[in-house]
């Protein structure tokens, strides 16, 4: 009796155990899986944590670029650099360059930006930017992965083709789902931090030009006008008091 009890006991126990085990495994697995979790959530995409917690690499340069360029990015096919250029465009203290500009200088230039190599773009957009008179361009990259994507943004200075602001994230959307305007809400949070900073600083005023003097003419500097005063005649001359009067010579017979 005694044994048959202690057998019982010891497979509840065991029992007991496993299925401890079990559900603590399960909680385990929860909790794994939660914190893996994308933070964003919309109706056709999800996506993870913004990659850059610091995405300013130059504040100085970002806060005095007043304009930039938004060629296509590298693999694009949801149109999301027509949605980059519409944020941007929001900005009052920076201006975008039209896409149509962009463009014609593309089909004018010698190299094929779609067949560019990751490393060869930065150097591309950046003699691009140039071509164009702007401050910065834009250099986007969409990624896709075994199961998300990533799109990567980095602004990149015309004058020494140099990062100076960057930011990335992984989505992910099933099918053809991917709507505009869960898009638009992406990007705009991504370039959120780069449109705070961008412009703030105002541009150093140009100086005035002097007003141009004709040629064959020199600048003179007016005098005030001198009145001259007309010689004073003899006749009001008073005579001097050292001076002795004229004598008459003695030869000379008054008439």
């Amino acid at each position: 009796m005694h044994m048959e009890l202690f057998v019982i006991n010891h497979r509840f126990s065991t029992c007991f155990r496993s299925r401890f085990l079990s559900v603590f495994a399960f909680l385990s697995a929860l909790t794994l899986l939660s914190s893996c979790a994308p933070i964003g959530r919309y109706p056709s995409m999800t996506t993870g944590e913004p990659k850059n917690t610091l995405p300013f690499f130059d504040k100085g340069r970002v806060e005095e670029l007043y304009s930039i360029a938004v060629p296509p990015f590298a693999s694009d096919q949801h149109n999301w650099n027509e949605l980059a250029v519409e944020i941007l465009s929001s900005s009052k203290r920076i201006s975008v360059t039209p896409s149509r500009k962009i463009n014609a200088e593309l089909k004018n230039s010698k190299g094929d930006l779609s067949s560019l190599r990751p490393e060869e773009r930065p150097g591309f957009l950046a003699a691009l930017g140039r071509t164009v008179k702007t401050d910065a361009v834009i250099n986007g990259v969409i990624l896709d992965k075994e199961q998300q994507h990533e799109i990567i943004l980095q602004v990149i200075s015309v004058k020494d083709s140099r990062v100076i602001w960057w930011q990335a994230i992984d989505f992910n959307f099933r099918g053809d789902s991917l709507s505009r305007a869960d898009q638009k809400k992406v990007l705009s949070s991504l370039l959120f931090p780069f449109l705070e900073r961008a412009g703030i600083k105002k541009p150093l005023s140009q100086p005035q030009m002097k007003e141009e003097v004709p040629s064959g003419l020199s600048p003179q500097t007016e005098e005030p006008s001198v009145t001259e005063t007309p010689p004073a005649s003899n006749l009001d001359k008073k005579p001097d008091k050292g001076r002795k009067p004229l004598q008459v010579p003695d030869d000379i017979s008054p008439m």
